[in-house]
């Protein structure tokens, strides 16, 4: 038992780091998702006025719409690299469950999507002037739990639409409503510790986070098994 468990945790990690080594090989998408990010704060910064007393109701939005967004570029070749690679008869032959390959294309979106978190959110503090009132670690926990929902989702809707002929289309089509349960508590969230430092005030929100979160997992896993297989 603890042997296949070892199996399964070294596999779902080779195949996040091929898929990593494959990206920072090209370097092309994660630079398109970044200049997005990038562009889109300019845009914004712009339109906002930064020391307006409405700024801080807008710009949490603001931030994750650019997440978001960043986010449906970066899955949108999460599982049609395999295909037009010709590599998913491969990876349907490997002896892995298919709920490993998932969880594989998960952490591969969550470095993605972690590394535009990294650069865009300090760029955005700046810009925006903005600041967390909040505990740092409570402002991690919200990024992490929203990214790794925006990572679960976006791996398995690229696997359903990975043989549409309108993939660009169909995979923000069913990928945004299914992450507004997560995204919109993030937003409110993130809303919160910026104006204010009361913590009891952001409970709610990580409820309803948390159980969304275990929902799509336990959905993801069930489902994705068909998935790959079709």
């Amino acid at each position: 038992m603890i042997r296949e468990l070892l199996f399964e945790l070294r596999s779902i990690a080779y195949l996040a780091i091929r898929d990593l080594k494959i990206e920072f090989r090209k370097k092309h998408e994660i630079f398109s998702i970044l200049t997005f990010s990038l562009v889109s704060i300019l845009i914004f910064s712009f339109s906002i006025d930064p020391f307006s007393k409405y700024s801080n109701e807008v710009l949490p939005a603001l931030l994750w719409f650019i997440i978001l967004f960043s986010g449906v570029f970066g899955f949108s070749t999460t599982f049609t690299r395999e295909r037009d690679q010709e590599t998913i008869n491969a990876l349907r032959i490997l002896p892995i469950s298919p709920q490993t390959a998932l969880m594989g294309k998960t952490i591969y979106g969550f470095s993605l999507i972690s590394i535009v978190e990294i650069v865009i959110i300090p760029i955005s503090l700046v810009f925006f002037n903005l600041s967390f009132k909040t505990n740092l670690f409570f402002v991690f926990i919200v990024f992490l739990l929203g990214t790794i929902g925006l990572s679960l989702i976006g791996s398995m809707v690229s696997g359903l639409a990975m043989y549409s002929e309108s993939r660009t289309i169909v995979i923000p089509m069913i990928m945004v409503p299914l992450i507004l349960p997560i995204i919109i508590p993030c937003i409110l969230l993130t809303r919160t510790m910026i104006l204010t430092n009361m913590a009891n005030l952001i409970i709610p929100e990580f409820k309803i986070i948390l159980f969304t979160l275990v929902a799509l997992f336990s959905a993801s896993i069930i489902l994705f098994e068909y998935v790959l297989v079709d």
